[in-house]
C-alpha cells in the first residue's frame, strides 16, 4: 500500500519472457488493501494475474510534550505534531491521562492505521494549577450628566489559563451616580 503497481514484467521469473499489461492498471484503484486482478500478455499469450495490496507498514508518527490545566483534559490528537501513513489512522491514549491533579504523567500515544499496524510513542504531560486571577484592564471612561454607559465596553479580561470567552465578568456599579458631577 502507498508503493507504486509492479510492472507486468514483474510476473515473470525466466527473462527471455516479455510481458505487459494489455490494459495499464490505474494506480488510484490499489489505495486499499486487497486482491486485485489484471491482463497481461506474456509472449502475446494474456493471462490473468492477481495484484495483492497489502499495508504492513506501521504510521510514521511525530509527537511532542504538551501542558495543561487542572480540569482542563486534551484529546490524544493534540499530542501529534505529524503522521504518515498510507490509509486512516486512530490515535489513542494507552492508559487515559489523569487532569484533575498538578503534576507531570508520561503517556503513550498509540496511533493504529486501518490495516492494524501499530505505532506507540512516549509524550510528557504537565498538568499545571492555576493559581493566578484573571487580569481585568479598562480605559477611562467619560460620559455627559444624566447619560448612557455601557461598562463592558471599555473592560477587556485575559487569563492564563482560561479564555476571555470562559471568564464571568460581573460589574457593580452601585456607587455611580449618572445624575451628578464626579469621579467614580
Amino acid at each position: 500500500l502507498g508503493q507504486e503497481v509492479p510492472t507486468a514484467q514483474n510476473f515473470v521469473l525466466d527473462d527471455s519472457i516479455t510481458a505487459k499489461y494489455v490494459t495499464e492498471p490505474d494506480p488510484s484503484k490499489f489505495s486499499e488493501p486487497g486482491e486485485y486482478k489484471a491482463a497481461v500478455l506474456f509472449n502475446g499469450k494474456e493471462e490473468m494475474v492477481t495484484i495483492y495490496v497489502a499495508d504492513r507498514t506501521d504510521p510514521v508518527v511525530e509527537v511532542s510534550n504538551k501542558e495543561t490545566w487542572v480540569g482542563k483534559p486534551l484529546v490524544p490528537q493534540d499530542f501529534v505534531v505529524s503522521i504518515q501513513d498510507a490509509s486512516e489512522t486512530v490515535v489513542e491514549f494507552r492508559t487515559e491521562p489523569d487532569f484533575t491533579k498538578d503534576g507531570t504523567q508520561n503517556l503513550g500515544i498509540v496511533v493504529k492505521d486501518s490495516s492494524g499496524n501499530v505505532t506507540e510513542k512516549e509524550v510528557v504531560l504537565t498538568v499545571k494549577k492555576d493559581t493566578t486571577a484573571p487580569t481585568i484592564k479598562t480605559s477611562y471612561i467619560k460620559v455627559t450628566v444624566n447619560g448612557s454607559i455601557s461598562y463592558k465596553k471599555s473592560i477587556t479580561v485575559s487569563d492564563d489559563c482560561d479564555d476571555a470567552s470562559d471568564i464571568k465578568l460581573s460589574i457593580d456599579n452601585s456607587g455611580v451616580n449618572l445624575s451628578a458631577v464626579g469621579s467614580y
